[in-house]
């Protein structure tokens, strides 16, 4: 028999946040079949994306090839290639829900938070489950379970603490297909949230699946590696667990820093007291002089893809600079062909100029040789017109006739 998407269940939420707990219970059900977290639908989603994902071909130009495929599809587009998908990976869950005996698959993958929409159109009939968790006790696990110590890591659920915070502080209340569930009410009124939880499913109630830990089950390679297993049952000691990271001064720097990320309006958007969280973190400062000297939570977040984000914007604002640079070159470059065309001319006529005057000069100089000499000549001329002596004439000297 075909699998149909109504017999599909997903379960969305941060890391570190319940969800393997939930999983347990959901998994004793007689109805729903589970199995370690798939990832299934991340990547034929996400090949749709530019930005977010890397591979060593051109993942930005491979989704712009792909979106032109679909487009052109004929009198389809889009809506034929989800329904593609719809009937690939509905076969690709098939035979997991077939072998089992059961009548619904869940797939519980945190990080659908990325492509919730997307599954949305794909699988409009499935339910969807959104864990919520105090966005602190996320972190503070983080840095018990995870990190411990090397903040280096950090920097790799980035997009949790940041993009899955955006996508809790969503309002789900026009989806009819989505039911909300809170890891703190969980613990503390188990038979309440699976009996509505249940109810959401359209699946016979069986409060016996609380205590999960009296039936068999295989330990999965995802999801909580050890506390799950080692409960039986929701407890309520890890309601406020989470405040044990504020003993160490190096977490409680981060963890203040997290919740001034996330501020008043975010926080309280997830459901949670900011007040309340903000006198928790300043209690536990008094009492403890120990002060932490680290970069800031955002600078710790920083990822690979921010950081490439900002290195293509400063190689855009420089190969902007460099073009306007070669513009401004390139007229100083051709203003300067323009002078040194005018200097050729004026050194050329300077040069014929020159040339000019060699020429001349031999005849400066005979008409220098010649006013000389007619000077001389004058003087000659001159002294030969004046009387050497007494120029008067006597009788005497008169030649006789």
């Amino acid at each position: 028999m075909q699998m149909r998407d109504d017999q599909l269940i997903f379960m969305i939420s941060l890391p570190r946040s319940g969800s393997t707990l939930l999983q347990k219970i959901l998994g004793g059900h007689d109805d729903i079949y589970t199995r370690s977290e798939p990832w299934l639908m991340l990547h034929p989603l996400y090949a749709l994306r530019h930005d977010g994902i890397q591979a060593r071909y051109n993942a930005r130009l491979a989704a712009q090839g792909v979106q032109d495929f679909i487009a052109d599809l004929p009198g389809e587009g889009e809506e034929f290639y989800y329904a593609r998908l719809r009937d690939c990976y509905l076969s690709l869950y098939a035979p997991y829900l077939q072998s089992s005996g059961k009548t619904r698959f869940l797939d519980k993958t945190p990080r659908y938070y990325e492509i919730f929409d997307e599954l949305q159109k794909i699988f409009p009939r499935a339910k969807f489950i959104i864990l919520y968790r105090n966005p602190l006790a996320v972190l503070a696990s983080m840095l018990e379970t995870w990190i411990k110590g090397n903040l280096d890591k950090l920097t790799g659920f980035q997009s949790d603490l940041c993009k899955g915070a955006e996508f809790l502080q969503r309002d789900f209340s026009a989806y009819s297909n989505t039911h909300i569930v809170r890891y703190e009410d969980l613990l503390r009124e188990p038979e309440s949230v699976t009996t509505a939880l249940f109810a959401f499913l359209q699946l016979p109630n069986q409060p016996e699946c609380i205590d999960y830990g009296k039936q068999p089950a295989e330990r999965w390679k995802y999801g909580d590696p050890s506390t799950v297993y080692a409960k039986s049952r929701p407890d309520t000691r890890h309601v406020d667990a989470w405040q044990q990271q504020l003993n160490i001064a190096e977490s409680r720097e981060l963890l203040a820093g997290y919740l001034q990320m996330l501020g008043k309006a975010g926080f309280e958007r997830m459901g949670y007291d900011y007040a309340q969280a903000e006198l928790a973190i300043n209690q536990s400062a008094s009492a403890d002089s120990a002060i932490a000297t680290l970069p800031s939570l955002r600078q710790l977040l920083r990822s690979t893809d921010e950081e490439n984000k900002s290195l293509r914007e400063d190689n855009a604002k420089l190969n902007a600079d460099n073009r306007r640079l070669y513009e401004s070159l390139n007229r100083q470059a051709k203003l300067i062909d323009t002078l040194d065309m005018h200097l050729a001319n004026i050194l050329q006529s300077a040069g014929t100029l020159k040339a000019h005057r060699a020429l001349l000069q031999p005849r400066r100089k005979l008409k220098a040789y010649k006013q000389l000499l007619n000077s001389i000549n004058a003087t000659d001329r001159l002294q030969l017109s004046k009387p050497t002596g007494d120029n008067s004439v006597t009788p005497g000297d008169r030649q006789k006739p």
